[in-house]
């Protein structure tokens, strides 16, 4: 549940430490410094809940314990920067003139010093204390996240043009903004629907691919913890199944290079092993009824304003999505995965990477996961971007009336 940083150099008084987090079943995880050195580095790569900080600490290991360098180390926490800081300190010395000397220094901060005595319990039940305040507050936000998620949909993109872009375009009032220890930029908008405001938030991926994709994925969930989301953008389609722009819905996604290579006398062969990550049934209901509705899909082309007229009606199609690494340009690559999916609709580098991440965050997870992608080419020699405008917007626009007008209504209806 919670997480501790034990900076402490006295290897008695760290073994008493231990065996008093050992016991409590609420800590998820505790890591020991020895040294000031070693504790900046836990610090610049993990937030924790609970710094306990000794008050006589080396600058090296080895060194003379001094108390600047406690002192330096809170005062570094205090100013910011590269450190991450915990939420909770609390000092632990076993010398009662440096807690007299201190004491001020903590409790500007609204911190606490406990004074360690071998041949007293008083200190263990002080500390056991907050650590059990900390783990019922911990679990309280949890529960809270859960029952009152921040974002209502998170929309991910692989590419920040043209397929963010196209979800920036959507009729809703988007701002940037930025979050601590993260580069990433976000997009935030707010939408008053059926008598309450829907929360949204949108980003693209550093880059294309199943990594960047789950990367994102998870960030956006640790950070949000939204109800759901949405992959939306480009994907190549299968030839004859659909055409430019058509909406690809995955009902599952599998990874097309899942399996393994072995060689016989002539050949190497691949054999695959599919591993599908499935759509919630309930997302694929309200998916299976929008597909009957014509208007849906003709009011969403007739949205599209470009001099790229487009002649050919908009469908939209859903079952399974190959995911790869790479970008195809080749008929026999498709051709090889339909053999063992023949229910196959698209191919794609993300929508595995998606499904896999929020299938398997921490909790609270996201109430559903979907990919709405369009159709900007068909893995062939004929490949070109001419028509990845087009598909970003169909795309965006038919993920959003999803939620806005089928979902987010139907929540509604059900209270």
């Amino acid at each position: 549940m919670i997480k501790v940083l034990v900076i402490e150099d006295n290897p008695d008084k760290t073994k008493v430490v231990r065996n008093l987090l050992d016991k409590n079943k609420g800590i998820e995880r505790y890591d020991v410094a020895n040294d000031s050195l070693e504790a900046r580095r836990l610090l610049e790569l993990n937030f924790y809940d609970l710094l306990i900080l000794d008050l006589k600490i080396p600058k090296r290991f080895g060194d003379d314990p001094l108390p600047e360098n406690s002192i330096n180390l809170l005062d570094e926490l205090n100013k910011g920067g590269r450190l991450i800081r915990p939420s909770h300190i609390i000092g632990l010395t076993e010398f009662d003139k440096l807690k007299e000397k201190y004491d001020l220094q903590f409790e500007k901060f609204l911190w606490l010093i406990i004074l360690y005595e071998v041949s007293s319990t008083a200190w263990e039940e002080q500390l056991n204390f907050k650590i059990d305040y900390l783990i019922k507050a911990k679990a309280t936000m949890l529960q809270s996240a859960a029952e009152n998620p921040q974002i209502d949909l998170a929309f991910i993109t692989a590419l920040r043009t043209p397929e963010l872009d196209f979800v920036l375009k959507l009729p809703l009032e988007w701002s940037p903004f930025r979050i601590p220890n993260d580069s990433t930029e976000y997009h935030r908008a707010t939408l008053k629907l059926y008598g309450r405001n829907y929360s949204f938030v949108a980003v693209a991926a550093i880059q294309m691919g199943m990594v960047a994709a789950s990367t994102i994925t998870m960030k956006v969930i640790h950070s949000f913890r939204p109800r759901y989301i949405v992959m939306t953008g480009i994907a190549a389609g299968i030839h004859g199944k659909s055409n430019f722009g058509d909406i690809l819905i995955s009902e599952s996604a599998f990874d097309y290079t899942s399996g393994k290579t072995i060689k016989n006398e002539n050949d190497s062969i691949f054999e695959p092993d599919y591993k599908p990550v499935a759509l919630s049934r309930d997302l694929l209901e309200v998916v299976q009824a929008c597909n009957g509705v014509r208007s849906f899909l003709d009011e969403i082309k007739a949205g599209w304003v470009s001099d790229n007229k487009i002649s050919h009606s908009l469908e939209a199609h859903c079952g399974p999505i190959a995911s790869g690494g790479s970008v195809i340009a080749d008929d026999t690559v498709p051709a090889g995965i339909k053999m063992h999916a023949r229910k196959l609709i698209g191919i794609d580098m993300e929508t595995y990477g998606v499904y896999y991440a929020a299938n398997n965050c921490s909790r609270p997870k996201p109430t559903a996961v979907i990919s709405i992608k369009s159709v900007s080419d068909f893995a062939n020699m004929q490949k070109s971007d001419n028509y990845q405008n087009y598909a970003s917007y169909t795309s965006a626009a038919f993920a959003y009336r999803f939620f806005t007008e089928k979902i987010f209504k139907h929540e509604n209806e059900d209270l």
